[in-house]
This record gives structure tokens, C-alpha cells and sequence, in this order.
């Protein structure tokens, strides 16, 4: 193997990890991503913390509802019982009476919406959950799927450093000192181009032919356009 077509198989090579190494990075930031399964637990809680306020409502109208009832009871058996002969009292009673069963059916009408409403927040409950749920397994599977992907792409990683290693000294130092340096400056990439009928693959300049003749002979030279190392 000639040192263009290492040099072109070193450049496969560190353009592949760099794609690795970039998604790597959007794996990570999927990862801690939750986004999602959060929202639906902060919908669940509000849920929950509604039907929590709606069955304290509904157990305070029960509770006020009872002891108004008691109440009544009370003021209804004393009414009738022929123990009060007053006629004042009497009198008294009796409005007690009415306005208890009237306080009593406002209760009880209060006591009715309250049960439909807590019976509709028991459903919502239901609905959030189920959401929360659903949304927790696909982001439990979702996890899964990403760090298999993470741990294949860690050793395709390893297998590329590895024949970069081996690669890298059968190259010749000059090229290899200046294919590194292009990496640098251009901050990674494509460095080295293909000349391809007498035209640079990487920025498509028609180049002169001092330089085609060097691209030849396989000696060192660059693309006036773009200053990529020109090769066969």
C-alpha cells in the first residue's frame, strides 16, 4: 500500500471517529435529556394534590352534613317529644328545625358536586398515571437502546484508535507531521484531497500542472484553492 492510500485510509479512519465522538456526545445529552417524563410526573403530582383537595372537600361537606343531621335529630325529637309546652319555644324550635333541614339540603346538593367532582379528578388521576407510565417505560427503553448504542460505538472507537496506532508509523514522518498539523489548523475534517481529472475533489479547482506532476510522483503538495494535501 502506497503512503497516498494509507494517508486517505488514516483520514477514513480519524473522520469516522470524529462522527463517533459527536454522537457520543448527543447520546450523552439524550441520556440526561428526561424532559418528557418529567413533565408527565409534574402533571401526575398537580393531579394527585387536586383529588387530595377534592376528597378533603367531600369528607368536610360528609362530616358538617352528619353533624348537621345529628343536629336536626335532636332538635326534631325535643320539638315533638311533648316536653316543651312554651310557646315561645315552641316557636323557637320549630325555626330551628326548618333551618336545619334547610341548611341540611344545601349540604347535601354541595355534598353531590363535590362527589362528581372528585370523581372526575379520581379519572384524571387515572389518565395521568397511565401517561406517566407510558412515558416512563419508552424513556426506560429509550436509555437501554442508548447505551447499547453508546457501548458499540465505544468499540468501534476502540478498534479505530487501535488501527490508527498500527497505521500511523508506516506512514512517512513529513506526511504524517504534516497531515497532522492540517487537522489542527483546519480543526478537523477533510484535509487531504483526491486530484481527480486534474481537479481538487474537496473544493473543485482545476489544478496547475507543476502540481499534477507532483500528485504523480506521490511527492508532498497542496491545492491552491484550499490548501488540502493533494494525493491520487
Amino acid at each position: 500500500m502506497t503512503w497516498p492510500q494509507m494517508l486517505s485510509h488514516l483520514q477514513e479512519i480519524d473522520l469516522e471517529l470524529e462522527r463517533i465522538a459527536a454522537r457520543q456526545k448527543e447520546i450523552t445529552i439524550e441520556i440526561q435529556d428526561n424532559t418528557e417524563l418529567e413533565n408527565t410526573r409534574k402533571i401526575l403530582k398537580q393531579r394527585q394534590e387536586e383529588a387530595t383537595q377534592a376528597r378533603q372537600a367531600q369528607e368536610t361537606l360528609e362530616f358538617e352534613n352528619e353533624r348537621t343531621g345529628s343536629k336536626l335529630k335532636q332538635a326534631d325529637t325535643k320539638l315533638y317529644s311533648g316536653q316543651v309546652h312554651n310557646a315561645r319555644e315552641v316557636a323557637d324550635l320549630h325555626a330551628k328545625v326548618n333551618s336545619l333541614k334547610h341548611r341540611r339540603e344545601q349540604l347535601e346538593e354541595q355534598l353531590l358536586d363535590a362527589m362528581i367532582e372528585r370523581e372526575a379528578v379520581d379519572e384524571q388521576v387515572q389518565e395521568a398515571q397511565q401517561q406517566f407510565t407510558t412515558a416512563e417505560e419508552a424513556w426506560q427503553e429509550r436509555q437501554t437502546t442508548l447505551q447499547e448504542e453508546q457501548e458499540q460505538l465505544k468499540t468501534r472507537s476502540r478498534t479505530l484508535t487501535e488501527e490508527r496506532t498500527a497505521l500511523t508509523p508506516q506512514l512517512p514522518p513529513h506526511i504524517t507531521n504534516s497531515y497532522e498539523y492540517l487537522r489542527k489548523r483546519m480543526e478537523g475534517g477533510i484535509v487531504v484531497a483526491h486530484l481527480k481529472n486534474q481537479v481538487c475533489s474537496v473544493c473543485g479547482l482545476e489544478t496547475r500542472l507543476a502540481i499534477q506532476q507532483k500528485v504523480r510522483n506521490q511527492e508532498e503538495t497542496y491545492c491552491d484553492g484550499c490548501g488540502c494535501l493533494l494525493i491520487k
